[in-house]
């Protein structure tokens, strides 16, 4: 019994000395009854374009122990707040991937963090040549083959080559589909000013238009080249200053540019030489040449 009654007294001790220990100033941390909260972070859309907002939604977190008091967000883009509600939403003006992130505290002092990725779409940049000095009966060259995306996604093209042209008869002229090649030819019969739209779109929904105007100036001729071989003959014989002619009408509304004229004899007799004179005249520009 003894032995017994001091193995009673030793626990006892024991057990005195560490309910004393606990109670010691430098022990307290080993006290620490705080609870975390439990963060959860929902972001939505999770994949948007350059300016758009996004959403964040904290509502579903839990205090565990008390109630939830503020909510901590870090957008990732070097901005943050602070709210009393688990909910807010952010606006992204640049491209990129953000990682966002939510700190839940409760009224215990407790904390807990969740985060999440944003991916931000960033919009092609349309390069688009046009040229500057087009006359009616030329065939523009518009070219937007430079054109970029940031992701270095690929890029789709729309072309409407005339806002003013209802080209697919729905109603509305300013939605039409007359090309979708980065390159278009635009041929031009009249002067005046021809407004177009180009639509450039990558393949995560980036979409950006950029309008274009050709100006075209009038010609004083519809200019078109057609070569022509024209031959007159005629069998007699002229004395010494007669003259014989042929006309010869190009065509309604055609205008001679350049010509070759020949002229031959078929020399059955002995003829003087240089005794023949070679005349064109285009009266209606006054031209008169001889040789």
């Amino acid at each position: 019994m003894e032995r017994g009654g001091r193995s009673t007294q030793q626990a006892l001790v024991m057990l005195g000395l560490l309910l004393a220990s606990l109670f010691l100033p430098g022990c307290m941390d080993a006290l620490d009854l705080t609870v975390n909260p439990k963060a959860n972070l929902e972001v939505y859309p999770a994949v948007i374009q350059e300016g758009e907002m996004v959403t964040l939604d904290a509502r579903a977190s839990e205090a565990v122990e008390g109630v939830l008091t503020e909510w901590i967000w870090d957008f990732g883009d070097g901005s943050t707040a602070t709210t009393v509600i688990g909910f807010t939403s952010h606006r992204y003006p640049a491209h990129g991937i953000y990682t966002v992130s939510v700190t839940v505290v409760n009224d215990q002092g407790g904390e807990d963090e969740s985060s999440s990725l944003v991916t931000v779409n960033g919009a092609p940049t349309i390069v688009l040549d046009v040229p500057t000095l087009i006359r009616s009966g030329d065939t523009a060259l518009l070219d937007a083959s430079d054109s970029t995306d940031p992701e270095g996604a690929p890029l789709s093209f729309v072309w409407d080559l005339n806002l003013a042209v209802d080209g697919d008869g729905n109603g509305q002229p300013e939605d039409d589909v007359d090309a979708i090649t980065p390159e278009v030819l635009i041929p031009t019969e009249t002067s005046g000013l021809i407004r177009g739209r180009l639509t450039v779109e990558d393949t995560d929904g980036g979409i950006v238009t950029e309008d274009f105007e050709l100006n075209v100036t009038a010609r004083r001729f519809a200019l078109s080249w057609v070569e022509e071989t024209v031959t007159v003959s005629w069998d007699g014989y002229l004395d010494q200053g007669d003259r014989w002619e042929a006309n010869h009408v190009p065509g309604e509304g055609v205008r001679v540019m350049s010509y070759e004229a020949i002229l031959e004899l078929e020399q059955d007799v002995l003829v003087p030489a240089d005794n023949f004179t070679l005349a064109l005249e285009v009266p209606v520009d006054g031209y008169n040449k001889r040789a």
